[in-house]
């Protein structure tokens, strides 16, 4: 819904639609929720109470932090969670801090992932001050590197999502000495 230039969903998924859940597995142990914008959808609320009345764990593939409200967080907060919240601090430009910071009131810091895009229209300095911010608040920042091939992208990816080696060292230390 937004037109990222760097996402390729609007091409491969087309327009926000709802679509009927599958049970593709009944026998599961939790239901995973692959859209990757679900409050987009004007249904969200109909979808929570499926999801509530199949009283398994659920995993989302994410949120926009920046549309949602307290009452989305609170239907989402009514969920038991498979894995980690996730949402995306994808442009530099956007400080969307003070949003996590406020979600905060409605989940455990260490219970939230920030996917953070670097390489498309980042500095290494921005990504370093998102993944240090994101840090600070207790959350758990994940590098998605834009061009995987480039040895700075791969470089900082493996550091960050590496939480031994992320707690451990700092990034100019690991640049330089590869701990």
């Amino acid at each position: 819904n937004r037109k990222c230039k760097f996402c390729c969903v609007p091409t491969t998924e087309g327009k926000i639609q709802a679509l009927k859940p599958k049970n593709l597995n009944p026998m599961g142990d939790y239901i995973t929720v692959s859209d990757n914008n679900f409050f987009a959808n004007p249904n969200w609320r109909k979808a929570i109470e499926w999801l509530r009345s199949k009283k398994q764990p659920v995993d989302f593939y994410g949120f926009d932090i920046r549309i949602i409200d307290e009452d989305m967080v609170k239907a989402v907060s009514s969920l038991y969670h498979k894995k980690q919240i996730r949402f995306a601090w994808d442009d530099p430009r956007e400080a969307i801090d003070e949003y996590l910071e406020w979600v905060t009131k409605y989940f455990k810091a260490y219970k939230i992932m920030v996917y953070v895009l670097i390489g498309f229209s980042s500095t290494p300095e921005q990504d370093l001050f998102r993944v240090t911010r994101i840090n600070d608040l207790g959350m758990d920042p994940y590098v998605m590197p834009y061009n995987k091939k480039d040895p700075y992208q791969r470089s900082f990816a493996r550091w960050v999502n590496n939480k031994a080696v992320f707690n451990s060292c700092k990034w100019n230390d690991y640049e330089y000495k590869e701990c």
